[in-house]
């Protein structure tokens, strides 16, 4: 393929727009990780770069002096957040996407869009090559092919289901900017792989532990919202029917009598239950897709196989390699699946079990006998 103008033009402001492409990382290749694992001072440097990053919703690259500082910093960052909390992984790994997507959007040179997707195995023909419908043609610019598509469009918005799209000759068109949204999917999933990959390695973690394992802690400390910290107290004096949202407690109650839900019921119950699972209860994933196979045990088409390696995939551990979340509220709606009609007053089913479980967290405790005398 042709090199992009944009890059040839100027490397150095290309990897600092587009910090996971090859030209990226053979900036940094001649660097010794061992050496800036072991430089104390460099990793706190990260450590405030990933707080400032979560906690502005948005990476500020005009602090540093050059792509290379630029480049090791976020790697770097990436490997170390991978020794936080699971809940921070996805948070961090979605605004470092959105940085990459948002330099896309606004890229002049259309190749460079094009030449980018591509790097990410997103291959693009011009719309020209796919429809002959001049009136398509002014209204998208790209196609991708289907099962493309299907890999990296975002799975809980309404306006990428396959139904709502133009589909010619097994392409779905887009415009350019819909294609840099297709690309951040794919970035979000490379930097997940890699975080994952990183807490895998022992040996990174001790040596970043070691050099910076109190620190460390502490940034958790203040990342993790205290409410948070409450709830898995909070949960055992709880049962779930009080914890969980009307849609899903319905759904549970199809399962559990034996019913054969919808498989859009039966998705949005498992993604919420692990979502459950391991981001509020910290259960490991293994474990949690274990306790959501046996949830549908009850079904009346349970099969086990089956159902092991769709929980799975939902999970992450297969397939795509994507931690689902449930759907939207408003697309339970649009199935029939929300009991209320949108009156729960909440985006998502797990916004609905935070909301509660900090206002229990907030609740005042009510004095004990011995207390009450106490204050006499």
């Amino acid at each position: 393929m042709v090199l992009p103008r944009c890059l040839t033009d100027d490397y150095d402001k290309f990897v600092l727009k587009y910090p996971f492409t090859r030209e990226a990382r053979q900036r940094v290749s001649d660097v010794a990780l061992e050496d800036v694992l072991r430089d104390r001072e460099f990793l706190s440097r990260c450590l405030k770069f990933i707080e400032d990053t979560l906690r502005k919703g948005k990476i500020e690259y005009e602090n540093f002096q050059d792509s290379e500082n630029f480049l090791l910093t976020l790697y770097t960052s990436i490997i170390i957040v991978s020794c936080l909390d699971r809940r921070i992984w996805n948070r961090f790994a979605d605004i470092v996407s959105k940085y990459f997507s948002s330099n896309l959007e606004t890229e002049a040179d259309r190749e460079c869009i094009v030449y980018i997707a591509d790097e990410f195995n997103i291959s693009v023909r011009s719309i020209k090559k796919v429809v002959h419908c001049d009136k398509l043609q002014i209204f998208f610019d790209v196609a991708v092919p289907l099962h493309i598509y299907l890999k990296y469009c975002p799975k809980n918005d309404p306006n990428w289901k396959l139904v709502n799209r133009y589909v010619a000759r097994g392409y779905v068109l887009l415009t350019y900017r819909e294609l840099a949204r297709l690309v951040e999917e794919a970035v979000e999933k490379q930097i997940l792989n890699m975080i994952e990959n990183a807490s895998k390695n022992d040996i990174v973690k001790d040596i970043i532990r070691d050099q910076i394992g109190e620190e460390l802690k502490k940034l958790e400390t203040r990342l993790l919202p205290r409410t948070l910290a409450r709830i898995e107290k909070i949960v055992k004096n709880m049962s779930e029917d009080q914890i969980f949202p009307p849609c899903i407690n319905l759904i549970l109650e199809d399962v559990r009598s034996g019913g054969n839900p919808s498989h859009m019921a039966r998705f949005t119950l498992a993604s919420f239950l692990l979502n459950y699972y391991v981001k509020i209860l910290k259960i490991p994933v293994e474990e949690a897709v274990e306790k959501v196979v046996d949830v549908f045990r009850s079904v009346a088409d349970f099969d086990e196989r089956k159902t092991r390696y769709q929980v799975q995939h939902i999970a992450g551990l297969v397939g795509g390699r994507k931690f689902y979340l449930p759907p939207n509220c408003d697309e339970l709606q649009s199935l029939g699946l929300c009991p209320t009609e949108g009156k729960c007053g909440v985006k998502n089913p797990l916004t609905y079990v935070i909301k509660r479980l900090k206002m229990r967290a907030r609740k005042p405790r009510t004095l004990s006998a011995t207390s009450r005398e106490n204050t006499q």
